[in-house]
């Protein structure tokens, strides 16, 4: 305990210290690459696509970049806006 007495902390440590969840131990992202989701509160802008998984927080879950197939245009949303296709 005494070797780590005077060090700086980086990100990671603090949010296990603060009790927050690093993307090392957060829940498992619902959707992959790939799949097909519609925006919960408008589902009649028609199906996306998965492009990536950008990042995880404790307070929103995971968020990803999604594609319109329609429209071909870019968003970012939280898993919660989301569900299946």
């Amino acid at each position: 305990m005494s070797d780590n007495k005077n060090i700086e902390f980086n990100d990671d440590m603090m949010a296990k210290v603060s009790g927050g969840v690093s993307e090392a131990n957060a829940p498992a992202p619902k959707y992959k690459v790939g799949d097909q989701v519609l925006l919960v509160e408008y589902p009649q802008f028609g199906a996306y696509t998965i492009s990536s998984i950008t990042k995880y927080s404790s307070e929103d879950g995971w968020e990803y970049a999604i594609t319109n197939n329609a429209s071909g245009l870019p968003e970012d949303c939280v898993e919660s806006m989301l569900i299946p296709s």
